[in-house]
């Protein structure tokens, strides 16, 4: 014969009892009955709750009516519902020996075990010799025993031990609220927030006041990065326990952490980038274990030292945004330009590379040709420095410091410069080439953009009628001053 499944049976024990209430109270009931146990069959329990309400309606004084609705309640997760109705069928019937055992077994499951033992010794005390009550109260006490070592080795043991703990409860009080939440505990600690917020909402739709369950879930809203769902289980908390001390600090370090960030934002959108750094900086100290919310907070640090030139703090930025995130684009693009604007320009290119191929988007692909543009500039000889001069310098300074160098590197002073005679040849013509360049508008330019320019390649400076020659040397240089 097919054995039957446990929540048939959890319905239909009484299947003996109901049909003598069928025909005591009429064959509507008897029909209504039938239809509710086919729902339980089926595992259609919501229906099979509205049919044994229906029944009860019209014959509240019969326990086992209230047995059967509460079995459906039981399939549902229902707890609290399924315990009224099983201490009413008691009420009804303070001799009903299904009754007692149901609701001893429903207490042990959800870890009630002080109500549990009554009910069992209840049992007992009707029916000395009966088994199923032995074998329960031999249940709850190792149930008891597996979660007061669960509990006691809370925060001592490891995660994986800490789990092995609550298994060996869960196998005897699958329902134990006590377990549950120090099982989400350890999930919450292992960053598995998704299946902290599942657990607890199972739980809360039973228990919609436990508080513990309301913070726990609010916790793992906040670190998904969820604040108005945080917000409101800490609230909820809070209205159920004003005092509860976890709740009023976490409520409040939400409201604190997401202030500080929109404040931060705002600045950055109005690029007021010193008070958004401060205020970006600020928030990464209020919850470090916040990873979500702190990659936004250390990615805005990323920008906005980046645009205050803070190079180096920029990168520094950028790199602990990384390590919260691996891969994101936006980090990565922005450690390339404040590699690019460091002077970094071998990292710099690699990094920017490294973004392009993420994510191959225009804006990627021109910093990428800017890092190189700025490598070739890089390589080539600086004009300006050669002529100590700023880039900004008039051409009146471009002139003057020409002559203040042609007369100082002149070869015929190498000497006195400490200097080779080859020495002072090549710093001259680096002089007169920088010269010829910065002291012409269209070459200046082209330059400045970082274009190729042409030179010519003598040692002739422009300009008048100084003129010297070196017997021997490779260079003739003739050089004038205007």
């Amino acid at each position: 014969m097919k054995r039957r499944t446990e929540p048939y049976c959890w319905a239909c024990c009484l299947i003996t009892s109901a049909v003598v209430v069928g025909y005591v109270h009429g064959t509507s009931i008897g029909d209504t009955l039938k239809a509710g146990d086919q729902a339980i069959s089926a595992g259609h329990y919501t229906s099979a709750v509205g049919l044994y309400s229906n029944a009860i309606r019209q014959d509240n004084a019969s326990a086992v009516l209230f047995l059967k609705r509460a079995a459906a309640y039981i399939n549902l997760s229902q707890y609290g519902q399924a315990l009224r109705d099983y201490t009413t069928a008691i009420d009804l019937d303070s001799k009903h020996l299904q009754g007692y055992l149901h609701r001893g077994r429903l207490l042990r499951s959800t870890c009630d075990f002080s109500a549990a033992q009554d009910d069992f010794e209840k049992l007992l005390e009707l029916k000395p010799s009966h088994k199923g009550a032995a074998k329960e109260l031999s249940l709850l006490q190792q149930a008891r025993q597996a979660l007061e070592q669960a509990l006691a080795s809370k925060g001592s043991v490891t995660a994986a031990q800490s789990k092995s703990a609550l298994a060996a409860v869960f196998n005897v009080a699958p329902n134990c609220v006590d377990a549950k939440l120090l099982q989400a505990e350890v999930m919450l600690d292992e960053k598995d927030f998704g299946g902290v917020v599942a657990m607890m909402g199972i739980l809360l739709k039973g228990q919609p006041d436990n508080v513990q369950a309301l913070f726990l879930r609010g916790k793992s809203y906040f670190y998904l990065d969820d604040q108005s769902m945080a917000k409101r289980h800490f609230g909820e908390a809070l209205k159920y326990d004003p005092e509860h001390k976890l709740a009023q600090a976490e409520f409040s370090k939400v409201r604190k952490l997401y202030k500080h960030k929109a404040q931060a934002e705002e600045a950055e959108q109005n690029q007021n980038w010193a008070k958004a750094e401060q205020l970006y900086a600020a928030a990464t100290f209020i919850d470090t274990a916040a990873s979500l919310i702190n990659t936004a907070l250390w990615l805005g640090l990323c920008r906005t030292r980046w645009h205050l030139q803070l190079s180096e703090s920029s990168v520094q930025a950028c790199d602990t945004t990384l390590t919260l995130q691996p891969g994101l684009t936006e980090a990565i693009k922005y450690k390339a330009r404040a590699l690019l604007q460091n002077g970094q320009l071998d990292l710099a290119l690699q990094t920017a590379k490294q973004a392009f191929e993420q994510q191959r988007s225009q804006e990627l692909q021109q910093l990428v040709l800017e890092i190189e543009k700025a490598k070739k500039m890089a390589a080539r000889k600086d004009h300006y420095k050669i002529l100590g001069i700023a880039q900004t310098a008039q051409e009146r300074e471009v002139k003057q410091s020409y002559r203040e160098m042609a007369r100082k590197y002149h070869p015929d002073k190498a000497e006195s410069q400490g200097l080779t005679v080859q020495q002072a040849e090549a710093k001259f013509t680096d002089i007169a080439e920088a010269y010829e360049i910065l002291s012409d508008y269209d070459k200046r330019a082209a330059y400045d953009r970082g274009d190729d320019v042409e030179v010519q390649h003598n040692s002739g400076f422009p300009g008048g009628s100084f003129g010297h020659g070196f017997p021997g040397a490779r260079t003739q240089f003739s050089f004038h001053f205007g």
